[in-house]
This record gives C-alpha cells, structure tokens and sequence, in this order.
C-alpha cells in the first residue's frame, strides 16, 4: 500500500462545520472527551478493510460517508429514562449522548464508488475494493 503525503488544508472544512454547528447551537456548547474506539485497517485481497469497534450505538445511529479523499464514519447514540414514584412525589429523568466521529485517509488506488459496509455485533466494517495496477507508471526516458 501506499502512504499518503499529509495534506493540513484537508480538515479546514471539517472545522469551519463544527465552528458553525457551535455558534448554531450557542454558546453553552462544551466539548465531551470520549474514548476512542478501537479502529483496525488492512489488505486483504486487493480489498482494503476498515473495521471499528463501536458498542452501544445500533445500525441506525451510524453514517458512513466515502469519497476520493477518506472515510467519514459519525455515530450519535443517545438514551433517554424516566421514572416517577406517585407515593413519594419523586421524578427521575436521565440523559446520555455519546458522539464518534472520524476521517481516515484513503490510498489513491481505492475504488471509493465501489465501497460496501455493513455492522454487526457492534463492529462496522468498510471494504472498499483497490486496484493496483494504477498506483505507479513506468516513464521512458530518452
């Protein structure tokens, strides 16, 4: 596989959204420090592989978005209890939210259009099909 040269202008747009979706939102917006997920990619049969752990969250709450450029893998999983007590006037209510949000790089071999996901038991796997035989050209010199 080949490595891809770092672009930093790459997330400019991912940061101008969430500098957005901040101000949208208000200012009592605060970030959450969540635990990253285990994340694993690999070859396997000119097929690259992408498979993330992801507990908790259900089919539902997962996107997945590809492009020339990467993966974009975002879930939200939120939970909503409520219990009241009549006899002693007490009412309960819980809330949760639990966000993930990734890009990965992808080789430019990747056949992106070609890409087929799919989760179960809590592991979301990307496979995107790659074709070497584009990666590198021969020049003639004269």
């Amino acid at each position: 596989m080949q490595l891809i040269k770092f672009d930093p202008l790459r997330d400019v747009k991912t940061i101008e959204d969430e500098i957005e979706s901040m101000l949208r939102e208000g200012w009592s917006w605060s970030p959450v420090i969540a635990p990253l997920f285990a994340l694993d990619m690999y070859e396997e049969d000119n097929t690259l592989v992408t498979e993330v752990a992801l507990p908790q969250f259900k089919k539902k709450d997962i996107k997945v978005t590809v492009d020339s450029g990467g993966i974009e893998i975002a879930a939200t999983h939120s939970s909503d209890e409520e219990s009241k007590k009549e006899s002693t006037r007490h009412y309960y209510r819980q809330e949760s939210r639990q966000d993930y949000w990734r890009r990965i790089n992808l080789p430019p071999e990747a056949e992106w259009a070609a890409a087929s996901g799919e989760f179960k038991d809590g592991i979301l796997s990307v496979k995107i099909p790659l074709n070497p035989s584009e990666t590198t050209k021969s020049v003639d010199i004269k």
